[in-house]
């Protein structure tokens, strides 16, 4: 359910990643998927990536697949690393044992790279790199 000043994330398939801010829930995640044409200003279309379950969400990156990682708010009001694709969904990364993760880059075979905060060193962040994708 959306409501009134949430934050969402959005990614642009094929193209870029953002954020978009919808007048009625705030900014939210979403890409734009990929037309028939190859041409550099293809039309694309907007898809909400949803959140986590909190109030926010940010795309990082999208690869030539359409697949999208980057960040969301949890109803805890964690921030976890996501893995989107049409179909599947936002799925959570989770985190390595921190209350903060990201994902930052993903490429054709579905990897992915991020960030984690650990429950050691909550104040550090721990670099992850190879890991693959959830699904």
């Amino acid at each position: 359910m959306m409501r009134a000043g949430t934050l969402t994330a959005a990614a642009l398939i094929a193209v870029a990643a953002g954020c978009s801010d919808a007048p009625t829930a705030g900014p939210r995640a979403f890409p734009l998927a990929p037309s028939e044409s190859r041409a550099p200003f293809a039309v694309r279309r907007v898809v909400d990536l949803g959140t986590l379950g909190g109030v926010t969400s940010f795309a990082e990156d999208v690869n030539d697949r359409g697949h999208v990682v980057g960040s969301s708010a949890t109803p805890a009001g964690e921030t976890h690393a996501f893995f989107w694709r049409q179909g599947q969904g936002m799925v959570d990364l989770g985190t390595l044992g921190g209350n903060q993760s990201g994902a930052t880059d993903v490429n054709n075979s579905d990897q992915v790279v991020g960030w984690s905060r650990t429950a050691a060193v909550r104040g550090k962040k721990r670099r992850s790199s190879g890991l693959p994708a959830a699904g």
